[in-house]
């Protein structure tokens, strides 16, 4: 049997996309013209057709779901970079499973290039082994087109520009612009998570990059030199949006939708985003496919920005610079607005959501508490640092069992300095009657562990975890439960809860 055409295919793509799967659609039996009355026609869709570039991990999932989800959006095509947390195979296969649960099956998957456009950066090995092994739904296959060949036939043969949601490494849409530098001035828009222009970074190499911009600098470059219209939703902005329990508790409660229970079932086998007391995840690819529908989500300036792929310290940044190109950036974002957005697009309609309203009192305890736990932290990573140094211990060391002969032999110098003092500053707080019960456990805890140093001394020498976590236990409970008190209040502190 002979193969259709590349772009016959596509067409053929992007017709079945714009049908409703609920519409039967007549065609006449006769072979005559029929009349003008009689002709049957098929409607043009008014959602707008997008192309999402992912890769199967927590945030990536609840944005596909969204985008999936939303009444205005028809996803057309979803494509992976093998640059990505997930290699392709699994990525695929996974991807393929979870439009087939949510009830797309014919939304063609494909994945790119397994290394960046130059250079050799990668996410973390434990990261892509954990994204491959997610316990999601698998099926088959159904795109024989690489993701850079499936952008570019879909985007030329589509009668509506289309928009792409790009919130991995830029690898596919660099590879499909440098074959066809025409195709940028096809697209609607590119929105992008990735970057951050006036925040830190999150990448372990560098304090400047993001991770998404990092793994393939020289993409992102292509890709903001390309032409096309760019939206940036970097850090900057969803350092705004952190996950946590209130979201997902709302959203178990009312998850009454395949979209609902996917989201829902992810978080809850990666209870680190729903117990997130330290600000470790956020909703960053969310909010990007968010910003696609309700752009008052967020405040947006112009940044001039290059992307840096010269030296190791500044590799993936994307920072402010004359000779740089206009790009539209969001830099702060309306937590309660997304939320409220983002449940109600899951559960295909009106949600609520269980924060409380909080008092003027109980925003600047949180603060004070915040800003005593970082001053504390600070300096109990001094002393760490210095005793390591003293002991003649390398990071490598420190993997290697190292960590708890450091901790050994610098506890006594920070239960008598910065432990001390935190529990000094925490009692001269003025607390909030809502919150004297979970501030006093606190404190309490605190001066337990203090006063049972001899102990803990006793079972970091020995080696003996066993006996050690359950002394440093009340601790996390404790302040985890100060963390989510302030979740339930819409306020956001970042605590290290060990």
């Amino acid at each position: 049997m002979t193969r259709p055409s590349a772009i016959g295919l596509a067409a053929l793509l992007v017709v079945t996309a714009c049908t409703s799967r609920d519409e039967a659609v007549e065609i006449p039996t006769s072979t005559a013209a029929p009349a003008a009355s009689t002709i049957a026609t098929v409607p043009v869709d008014p959602r707008r057709p997008v192309i999402f570039d992912y890769s199967p991990t927590v945030s990536d999932i609840g944005a596909l779901a969204f985008l999936a989800s939303h009444p205005d959006l028809r996803l057309v095509a979803v494509t992976l970079p093998g640059t990505g947390e997930s290699h392709c195979e699994p990525g695929v296969a996974h991807t393929r499973g979870m439009l087939v649960e949510l009830g797309y099956p014919e939304i063609p998957v494909a994945c790119g290039p397994d290394d960046p456009t130059t250079g050799f950066n990668a996410f973390p090995t434990s990261w892509r082994l954990a994204s491959n092994e997610m316990d999601l739904p698998e099926a088959a296959p159904n795109e024989d087109r690489t993701a850079p060949v499936l952008i570019a036939d879909l985007v030329r043969g589509s009668d509506t520009p289309i928009e792409i949601v790009a919130v991995g490494p830029l690898t596919n849409l660099a590879v499909a612009f440098e074959a066809d530098p025409t195709l940028a001035g096809l697209v609607a828009g590119i929105t992008i998570m990735g970057g951050a222009v006036e925040v830190g970074g999150n990448v372990f190499k560098n304090d400047v990059a993001e991770w998404n911009i990092w793994v393939d600098p020289t993409a992102a470059d292509t890709v903001l030199h390309s032409g096309a219209p760019v939206t940036l939703v970097p850090l900057d902005a969803t350092n705004f949006l952190p996950a946590g329990r209130i979201f997902w508790e709302s959203l178990d409660a009312q998850a009454s939708t395949a979209a609902a229970a996917l989201v829902r079932d992810v978080w809850a086998a990666n209870w680190d985003w729903v117990d997130n007391v330290d600000g470790s995840f956020y909703f960053w690819d969310e909010l990007a496919a968010a910003v696609l529908v309700d752009e008052s989500l967020v405040t947006f300036e112009t940044r001039t920005l290059v992307v840096d792929d010269e030296t190791r310290q500044n590799k993936g940044w994307t920072r402010r610079d004359p000779a740089g190109v206009p790009v539209r950036v969001a830099l702060t974002a309306d937590r309660l607005a997304f939320e409220q957005l983002f449940l109600e697009t899951l559960v295909g309609g009106p949600a609520d959501l269980a924060y409380i309203e909080t008092t003027e009192a109980e925003v600047a305890y949180f603060e004070q508490v915040e800003r005593i736990a970082t001053e504390a932290d600070e300096t109990v990573d001094v002393i760490f640092e210095e005793t390591a140094r003293g002991l003649g211990l390398d990071e490598a060391a420190l993997e290697d069992g190292g960590f708890f002969d450091v901790v050994a032999a610098a506890l006594p110098a920070i239960l008598e300095g910065p432990w001390q003092d935190r529990i000094d500053a925490l009692k001269a707080l003025t607390v909030p009657e809502s919150l004297v019960g979970l501030h006093d456990e606190w404190v309490a805890v605190l001066e337990d562990f203090a006063a049972a140093e001899v102990e803990v001394l006793g079972a970091l020498e020995t080696g003996d975890l066993e006996a050690f976590e359950p002394m440093f236990a009340p601790i996390g409970e404790a302040c985890s439960a100060i963390a989510t008190a302030a979740q339930l209040r819409l306020v956001i502190v970042q605590l290290n809860c060990f």
